[in-house]
């Protein structure tokens, strides 16, 4: 019984624990971004309390199925030929991405017109990291590090998620 008790009482921590690990996020320019790239309003967006610049929006589709959002460069930096491209991400809870898409780009605006034209974003529609897109020539380096963004940001969320779905 004395054990039980105790796993109880540690299992109660955790979750406390795991509730502390988010904060909210009131950050106005990037809730009216996410407004913008999910096109719905009822929507959670939370920062990490370990990493703040790492942010998490949570929101949920006409499934009622758990969605969430990120910003690829809160979590990765790769450069490309000229900087880095922002990406946002649109992912489920086993993190496949429903949906990638260009936000801003430090990119040559011809290699980005090129990269939206022959439908380089929509590659990622039900992407699992680690997993291989065919990437466009003429824009090689480009789509190389926008691929390499997701796949880091992805793999670096994942814990979180694991937290938040948990908590």
């Amino acid at each position: 019984m004395k054990k039980i008790f105790v796993f109880m009482l540690l299992l109660t921590s955790l979750r406390i624990i795991v509730a502390n690990e988010f904060g909210e996020v009131k950050d106005k320019k990037y809730l009216d971004l996410v407004k913008k790239e999910i096109l719905i309003d009822d929507f959670e967006a939370y920062f990490s309390r370990r990493n703040p610049k790492q942010r998490l929006v949570k929101f949920n589709n006409e499934n009622s199925e758990n969605l969430f959002f990120i910003v690829s460069t809160d979590y990765s930096k790769h450069r490309g030929y000229q900087g880095t491209t922002t990406v946002g991400i649109v992912f489920n809870d086993s993190l496949k991405v429903i949906q990638a898409n260009i936000i801003k780009s430090q990119e040559t605006s011809s290699y980005i017109k090129r990269i939206n034209s022959m439908g380089f974003m929509q590659r990622f529609k039900e992407y699992i990291p680690g997993q291989k897109v065919e990437l466009i020539s003429g824009a090689t380096l480009t789509c190389e590090s926008i691929q390499v963004s997701i796949n880091e940001s992805l793999e670096k969320v994942k814990p979180l998620i694991l937290d938040f779905v948990n908590k």
